[in-house]
């Protein structure tokens, strides 16, 4: 199936649903990284499918979906642009996001524009260099004083950047919930 996007792009998606049919799962919404497609995540659809609705889809310029013209510019915000237009296309209001690579770059500033959006925010084996930064930027993810929202959008600090005596980085990290975030980040 397909999703068109505003400027008329559009984005191959697929659904993967096992779960009881008297339920109402939540969504996870997976982001492959470049050069890649929703294809890459046919090893997580059979553990993730049976406890929640897959939302595969495949970016911009990748496996099914529209290759832009010469020209387009090929940045991190458009891409967020389109995740937008993905999630409120498929009318998902809240949801799980996990991005690989690029995917979760992506899902990162994703989740800095539209934290509401989400549930929870997983980045796999994405580029976490200057974790203090995105740390500190992470303080504007925190809930306010009047939200009830509890979404676990923040940023690992474990990159080897905050470790630098590290020698192995897991490959893949569901981010720290905004309540438990490591003491000075």
């Amino acid at each position: 199936m397909k999703v068109q996007l505003d400027d008329g792009a559009e984005l191959f998606y697929r659904i993967d649903d096992f779960t009881d049919p008297w339920t109402e799962p939540e969504t996870v919404l997976l982001h492959h990284g470049m050069a890649k497609n929703h294809k890459m995540w046919f090893g997580w659809v059979p553990v993730l499918a049976r406890h929640y609705r897959v939302v595969r889809f495949d970016m911009r310029g990748m496996g099914q979906s529209t290759v832009p013209e010469p020209g387009y510019p090929w940045t991190i915000d458009n891409f967020a642009k389109d995740l937008l237009q993905v999630a409120d296309r498929l009318e998902l209001d809240k949801f799980h996001l996990i991005g690989e690579t690029v995917g979760g770059s992506i899902s990162m500033r994703f989740a800095t524009l539209h934290q509401e959006r989400l549930l929870s925010l997983t980045a796999c084996t994405s580029p976490t260099k200057k974790a203090r930064a995105r740390c500190e930027h992470s303080e504007s993810l925190a809930p306010t004083a009047n939200s009830n929202q509890s979404p676990t959008t923040s940023f690992s600090s474990t990159s080897s950047a905050a470790r630098p005596s590290a020698t192995k980085r897991p490959s893949c990290r569901i981010l720290w919930p905004l309540a438990r975030r490591p003491k000075g980040c």
